[in-house]
C-alpha cells in the first residue's frame, strides 16, 4: 500500500479537511483507511484531468508515482457527504474500472472519464448530479441518462453513441460536450435553449439549423462534421458577435465558433477559413445579386452564324430561349 496515500489520509483524519487529493500516490487499489474520512466532500484519485471550462490540464499536487486503479470498493458507499468525485483514468492508458456501483448516492459532480465503462446504468440512481463527465469510455447506449434531468453540465464525448435524442429533455443544460461519437441527427439540440457552450466536433452532423434557436451560445465547436451550408449560422454569428475560427478541436475558446474540417459549399472552405469578414462579404454579394455567388468569368462562344451560340449561352445562364 502507498505510504504517501496513508500519510495523507492520516493527516486528513487530524484536520478533518473536506477536501482530499490522493492523485499520484502510486495507488493500485483504494485504501480502506480512506473510508473512515466520513466528512469528505471532495475526493480526487486521478493523476491529471482536463478542465473543460479552463481549457487546461489539472494535475494532482502530489509527486508520487501515478495511480492505476481497476476497482471501486464497497466502502466508498459510506462517504455519504461526498459531493464531488474525480476518478479519471490516464489519457495514455485507460483505467480498467468498469463497475462504479459502489458510489454514494448523494454525489453532485462526478468525473469518471477514461475508464472501461460499457454499461453505465448505475448512474441512473445518482439523481442529484448536476455535473457529469463520462468521456473516453465504451458506452453505446446512454439512455440511462434520462433520469438525470438536474444536469447542467454533461460530457459524454469519445464513446460509441449514435442516438442522443433523449437529451432534448435536458433543458437545464448550459454546457454539453458530445464530440467523437456517431451522431447524425442533431435536431434535439434545438430544444436546449439554455446552452452557452457546445462541442459536437467529430460526428456526422449535416444540418446545423438547430443553432438558430440557441441564441445564448458563446462557444461552439463544429469541426469535422458534414456541414455544407453556413447560412443557418449567420444570425447566431452576427447576434452573438462570434469569431469564426479554423482550428483543431479542443482549441475553441469563449466567443468563438470553430468550423474547420467540414465540406463547405455555401460558402466554399477557402472563404470560411478566412473568417468573419470574408464570410459576410460572400453573403452580401449573394444577397445583392439575388443569385448563387459565382466567380465572374467572360464567356466567348466561337462559331458560324445560326449555329446556336445564343441558344447555348441562354441555356447556360438559365435564360429563356429567344
Amino acid at each position: 500500500m502507498s505510504e504517501l496515500a496513508l500519510r495523507l489520509i492520516a493527516q486528513n483524519k487530524k484536520t478533518k479537511n473536506k477536501y482530499l487529493d490522493l492523485g499520484r500516490c502510486g495507488l493500485r487499489e483504494i485504501p480502506h483507511e480512506l473510508f473512515d474520512c466520513l466528512w469528505l466532500e471532495e475526493l480526487l484519485l486521478s493523476n491529471r484531468w482536463w478542465d473543460w471550462e479552463k481549457k487546461e490540464w489539472i494535475y494532482s499536487k502530489n509527486n508520487g508515482r501515478e495511480n492505476i486503479l481497476s476497482h471501486i470498493p464497497s466502502g466508498m458507499k459510506g462517504l455519504t457527504r461526498l459531493k464531488k468525485l474525480t476518478i479519471v483514468g490516464d489519457y495514455r492508458r485507460q483505467w480498467e474500472i468498469a463497475n462504479f456501483e459502489n458510489l454514494p448516492d448523494n454525489i453532485q459532480s462526478l468525473d469518471i472519464s477514461r475508464n472501461n465503462i460499457s454499461d453505465a446504468r448505475f448512474l441512473g440512481k445518482l439523481t442529484g448530479l448536476t455535473s457529469l463527465r463520462i468521456g473516453g469510455n465504451k458506452i453505446s447506449d446512454a439512455s440511462f441518462l434520462e433520469k438525470l434531468t438536474g444536469l447542467t453540465s454533461l460530457d459524454i464525448s469519445d464513446n460509441y453513441i449514435s442516438d442522443a435524442s433523449f437529451l432534448g429533455k435536458f433543458t437545464g443544460l448550459t454546457l454539453l460536450y458530445i464530440r467523437d461519437n456517431y451522431i447524425s441527427d442533431s435536431s434535439f439540440l434545438g430544444k436546449l435553449t439554455g446552452l452557452t457552450s457546445l462541442d459536437i466536433h467529430d460526428n456526422y452532423i449535416f444540418d446545423a439549423s438547430f443553432l438558430e434557436k440557441l441564441t445564448g451560445l458563446t462557444e461552439i465547436d463544429l469541426t469535422n462534421n458534414r456541414l455544407a451550408d453556413l447560412a443557418p449560422l449567420l444570425p447566431l454569428i452576427r447576434e452573438r458577435n462570434l469569431k469564426v475560427v479554423w482550428r483543431k478541436g479542443f482549441f475553441t475558446g469563449p466567443g468563438e465558433i470553430n468550423l474547420k474540417g467540414n465540406p463547405w459549399k455555401n460558402p466554399p472552405p477557402e472563404t470560411v477559413e478566412k473568417g468573419n469578414a470574408a464570410i459576410f462579404e460572400y453573403f452580401r454579394q449573394k444577397e445583392k445579386s439575388g443569385e448563387k455567388l459565382l466567380l465572374e468569368a467572360k464567356l466567348i462562344l466561337l462559331g458560324d452564324g445560326r449555329a446556336g451560340k445564343t441558344s447555348l449561352a441562354n441555356r447556360l445562364l438559365k435564360k429563356p430561349l429567344p
